[in-house]
Formats: C-alpha cells, structure tokens, sequence
C-alpha cells in the first residue's frame, strides 16, 4: 500500500472522527518494525498532540510510564506498544485522555500470534520464580473484543480497515449546562450552611475536576480558603489547572494558588490529622477520586462542616459503584440533608462514544455483583481454575464482587484474576450462583541465598509480600523459608454479609493449604477495627503493624497469621509475641494518630501480659497519686483493658488510648471525648480505673 493512498485513508478516517466528536482504537498488528513505520506515517498525517503511554522506546516528546500520568492531560492521539507491554490500568486511562476526535493507536504482533506472545508485563511473575503461561487469558479476552465498532484492525501486509459507509452523525461540541449545575452546587456547598456534603458523580470526560476547579477559583477569588485532597497529588491536576485557568495565573506552582484567598493540596493522612488535632484552616475541602478513599477516611472528614466529594463512577482506581453501596448509606445516616450532583453528558467527546463502550466492556468498568440468592440454601465452596472466567457471566460476577468489596480494585487487578500464575480463585454459592469469592496468592519459599540480601532491604522479589515483609521489617528470617498461603481479598456480596461466607471460604483454604502439607496461612490489610476482629475470631495472630499510613488509605497496614501445623506454630508464636512487646512504644510513637477503635482491636488479638501493679493504681484510684507520676501502670492497665472483652464505651476508649498510650494533646481528647479539659478526663480517668481494677485482677 503506497504512501499517497494511505495518506488518503488517514485523512479522511480523521475528519470522520473530527466531525462526529467518535473516537477509535487503532490496532496496528503486525512485526516491531512494521508497527513502528507505520505509527510514524501515521503521526505526519494525523497532526495534534500525541502521548507516547507506558514502555518501550518513545517516539513522541510527551511520554506517560504510568496511568497516574496520563490522566492529567487532553490529547489527539495515544500510543502503547503492545510490544513492550499492555497494562490494563493504562489502557483504561490512555482512551480516558483522549479528545473527541482522538485515536488510541496500539502496537500488538499479528492477532494470530497473540496465543503464544509474552507479554513482558508479565515477566514481573518471571523475576518472582513464577512462570505464567506464554498464551495469556487477558491477551485472549482483548482478542473476542476485536468485532466492534470502537476497533480498527491493520495488520502487516493487508490493506487498512474499511470505514464506515455512511456519515456519522455530527457532534455539535460539548454542551456545559450539567456542570454549571455542579459549579453552583459546589459553590452552595462552601458558602451556605453547613453539614450539607456534596458528591459529585460522573464517568471520565464529564467536567467533574474542571467544575471543582471552577468553583474553587470562585470562592477563592472571594477570599476562602479551600483545601483539595485526592488519593495522590496528580489526581488533582486538572483540578489546579481550571483553577489557575479562570484565575488567569500562568502556571501552578506547588499545587498551592493565591487570588484574595487559598487553594491548596493535601495528601489525606496529613488532613485527617489536622481535622483531628483542630489545626485546619480550611472554609471548603474538595475529596477528588473519592472511591478510590476507604470508607474509614471518607468519614472521618466528614468532621468538616463543608466538604465535596468527588469521584468517578466507572474509574480505573476505585469504583464509583462500590463507593454508592458503602459510603453513601453511611453518609445519608449521618448528614441527612446531603447533596448530589450526576454528570451524564460527556464534554471531552460525543455521547454514546464506541471506545468509551468498549473500554467499559473490556476492562470490566460495569461489573456488577450477581443477584441476591435465598439465604436458606446451604453454602457451597469450590476452587475453580482461571480457565472456567472464559465463562463471560462469571468473570463479571466474581469482578463485580471484587469491585463492590474494595476501594482500590483496577483493571490491573482483572489481568491478575486471569493471568496470576501464583493465584488461586474459591468460590462460595448458594442455589449455583456466587455470593462470595475469595483470592489466595501462594508466596515462599524463597531461595536460601536471597535470605540475607532481603533481610538487608538490597532484594525484594515481586509475588512474595508476607515473607519479605515480615523478613525484612521484623527480622523473620524464618518466614523465607516458609511456603504461605496470603489471603488477598475475600468479596461477599451484600445480603450475604454476616451469615458466614466469608468464615467458611477461610476454612476452605485452609482445609486445603494443611492437606497439601503447608503449614502457615496469612492475611495483609489495610488496618480497621472490624477487619482485625474477623481475623481474630478465625485464630489468625497479629504479625505486623505498619509505622507509617498510607497517603491514600489514612491507615497503616496490618500482617496476622495462622499456624496450619504444630511445625510452624512454635516460630508464629514468637513472631507473634515479638509484636507484641512492641506495641506500646509504638503507640506512642509511630502509631500515635492510630483511630483509638483500631488500637483497642490490636490489642484484643494480641493480648499481652498483664503485669498490673495493683498498689500504685489503686492509689491513683482513690486520688492520691497524680496521674504523671505512675504512667507505667496505668500504661499497663491500659494495655489490659483495652484488650479485656469487657465493655467500654467509645468516648472511653478514646479517652484510655489517647492519654495513656497515645499521649495526644489534652484539647484533642476533650474534643473527642465531650470532657470539659484537663482535670475532667483525669476524674473520669480514676473512675474507670477503680471500676475495673478487680475485674482485670480476677
């Protein structure tokens, strides 16, 4: 095919797309070298800004690496080299970047190839020890999804794809009306009353980030201060740049704008502990990406009296789904007269778009979680292998499970259902259909002479979290030479809840892990107080507690684990208990703006000594001692009644974690507590202690 009729094809593919506002992926099929001469042809032709998205070499000035960094930006054309990878997260953002117009141009080998190509993404399984088939399942679901009307296959040594016969229908440009709308909701949200939150719902291209941006140039320009935060600094981007764009400032420097007023970034961890501590100057805060949030952190800054949340309802990090089923209930509870503002209409391009349809079915966007199911019917679970999710109906329930279960399930996390070489898939059903699903990876052992190296932080394998983890954190060397079962992720969908699915799927693998002769069972979670009691309950020990929280999550992470055999219980123990002499240091250290809920479930599953000097806190009690000079018992007692089964009401747990193991200022706790200042929590102090004193002796 010459240049001068390829040219021609181009030229009119392009002003078909232009006029129509469509948009459409270009698969060009074909050797390395043909792929990449034929990109460049290509290019000349088609003009505008292009993005060079994820590996391999770049033949663009603008190169994105990451998902995170292509969707800041607006462009004509992007381009992955299917060649040096194709990572679903990437795919997803790449055709949410792109403009009416655009075109997403892959690079593959010849679709008939696609059955045996490796793809190097996959070689993070390699470098772990682990081997995944050359043929991958994700690869083999791109290919059913080549018939459709976003998809334009070229392959080497045929000629270009035909297009269609008739006009498409002209797309008039975007229409603002609905985000006007979320501007002025926005906008009430800061300067009306208060305790009324806003969400904001919307796909990508919808204006969502720019009416966020709008509105804060307004209320700035006004003189507030409004402070944005999002599960990383990049998700704000466009955020900033309406900003600065209706402020008429040249550039943002720092994510931080002045105009009369503020707008500024900051990370959720930091917030959460300026909301906690009342150092926040803040008149409005902006939650961009909120699904992407845990449900802990999206309540907790609710304690603003003015907050927006905003998220993505079909994104690439968290689902806008689950965000529905688990937040907003929460929020209705809680802030009854709440707003909500749904974008529909697209901006970015046309409705009714053929790659936006086609993204949402490949990677899953919709997934929704199987129909309820009569509670009555016994609950029955199986391992199914990878290959039976060829089974479209229930890949989508198993996902749609996994979307709804958990804040931070991607498109990457389906590649790893169907391709995870070290993965393993349980299913619970009632009545033959799923109501749960559980994920186990197997990690371990790993070879004797990487012990050392990982000890010291020079090695980390990809595939192995636990035993690294506890290895290099804890000086575990044992857990290296261990074969463990982790759980990932255990998805229950809702009317389910409660009734022992998720119980029973533990059981299941267990079961399965002692009859194949391993020996230890582990978990690794974002820290929550009812996470931490449902591993309890299931006999798992506290292994692990992270220092530091997570920017996106506000928590830290927490390692437990579960001894299958008498072989592997003696060194789980002492692991166990060395993690637990801990604990009080860190407490009121590292772990000083831990939720007190969270502290008191720690030390439920890890019940340490109780080594209570009765004397001096019985001197306490009575008011004869003041409360510095005998910290070390009433730390003790602390420790123990914390972790007692006895009742404590939430005010007191705050109170009992905060002062005596936290050490937080006096006016947080008063805050949080309803006490009137210092010698109002010391009085209640010594009422809980003499209340309790012959309990925790008994």
């Amino acid at each position: 095919m010459d240049r001068v009729i390829d040219s021609a094809w181009l030229t009119k593919l392009r002003q078909q797309l232009q006029t129509s506002g469509q948009r459409r992926l270009l698969l060009l099929a074909g050797t390395a070298q043909w792929g990449r001469a034929r990109l460049q042809q290509i290019a000349h032709v088609w003009g505008g800004a292009w993005l060079w998205a994820g590996g391999g070499d770049p033949l663009f000035a603008a190169v994105a690496r990451k998902p995170s960094q292509v969707l800041g930006g607006e462009w004509d054309a992007v381009v992955i080299d299917g060649w040096a990878g194709v990572r679903p997260d990437l795919l997803g953002a790449a055709s949410g970047a792109l403009r009416g117009g655009g075109l997403l141009v892959v690079l593959t080998p010849l679709v008939a190839e696609w059955h045996s190509h490796r793809d190097p993404e996959y070689d993070r399984w390699a470098s772990a020890g682990l081997q995944p088939l050359p043929g991958t399942r994700f690869w083999q679901r791109l290919r059913r999804y080549l018939d459709h009307p976003a998809v334009l296959v070229w392959e080497e040594h045929r000629a270009p794809p035909g297009l269609p016969a008739r006009a498409l229908p002209a797309w008039p440009g975007p229409q603002y009306t609905e985000q006007q709308i979320a501007v002025t909701a926005v906008l009430r949200c800061g300067q009306g009353r208060a305790r009324r939150p806003l969400v904001v719902m919307a796909d990508r291209g919808r204006g969502k980030s720019s009416a966020l941006g709008l509105a804060a140039a307004e209320l700035i320009r006004g003189g507030a201060r409004v402070v944005a935060t999002a599960p990383r600094l990049d998700a704000c981007e466009r955020l900033f740049q309406h900003a600065a764009d209706a402020l008429g400032l040249a550039r943002i420097s720092g994510y931080r704008l002045r105009a009369g007023g503020e707008l500024l970034f900051q990370p959720v961890d930091e917030l959460l502990n300026a909301l906690e501590s009342g150092e926040l100057c803040a008149d409005l805060l902006l939650v961009d990406e909120a699904a992407a949030l845990p449900v802990a952190s999206l309540r907790r800054l609710l304690a603003h009296p003015r907050v927006v949340f905003a998220t993505t309802i079909h994104g690439y990090e968290g689902s806008g789904h689950g965000f529905e089923r688990r937040f907003l209930p929460l929020l209705a509870q809680s802030h009854p007269q709440w707003q909500r503002v749904t974008l529909e209409e697209p901006l970015r391009w046309a409705p009714a778009d053929p790659l936006e349809a086609w993204t949402r079915e490949v990677l899953l966007l919709d997934a929704e979680p199987p129909a309820p199911v009569a509670q009555a019917a016994p609950v029955q679970i199986a391992q199914i292998t990878q290959d039976a999710l060829a089974d479209e109906t229930l890949l989508r329930q198993l996902f749609g499970l996994l979307v709804q279960a958990h804040y931070r399930t991607s498109p990457d996390d389906l590649r790893d259902l169907l391709d995870g070489s070290n993965l393993e898939v349980w299913v619970a059903r009632r009545d033959t259909r799923p109501v749960g699903v559980l994920l186990a990876a197997i990690e371990g052992p790993l070879p004797v002479d990487l012990h050392e190296p990982i000890l010291l932080g020079e090695r980390r394998l990809r595939g192995h979290l636990l035993p690294q983890s506890l290895a290099f954190h804890g000086g575990e060397q044992w857990a290296l030479a261990q074969r463990w079962r982790r759980v990932v992720r255990i998805a229950v969908t809702g009317p389910q809840q409660r009734q022992g699915v998720g119980r029973q799927l533990v059981e299941a693998v267990a079961a399965a892990t002692a009859s194949q002769g391993d020996e230890l069972l582990g978990t690794s979670f974002a820290a929550s107080a009812p996470l931490i009691r449902f591993w309890t309950r299931l006999g798992f020990s506290l292994l692990r507690v992270g220092t530091h929280a997570t920017p996106a999550g506000g928590t830290v992470p927490v390692m437990m684990g579960r001894a299958l055999a008498s072989g592997a219980a003696d060194q789980l123990e002492a692991a166990a208990t060395r993690c637990r002499a801990q604990l009080p240091l860190q407490f009121c250290g590292p772990l000083r703006q831990l939720d007190p809920a969270i502290v008191r479930a720690l030390l439920q599953s890890s019940t340490p000594a109780r080594l209570l000097a009765q004397d001096e806190l019985r001197a306490f009690a009575r008011g004869k001692r003041p409360i510095d000079s005998c910290l070390g018992p009433l730390q003790q007692w602390a420790l123990a009644r914390l972790a007692a089964a006895m009742p404590l009401v939430e005010a007191d747990t705050q109170l009992v974690a905060g002062r005596l193991l936290q050490f937080r200022p006096l006016s947080v706790l008063a805050r949080r507590t309803g006490l009137a200042g210092a010698a109002a929590i010391e009085t209640r102090l010594r009422a809980l202690v003499a209340g309790s004193l012959h309990d925790l002796a008994d």
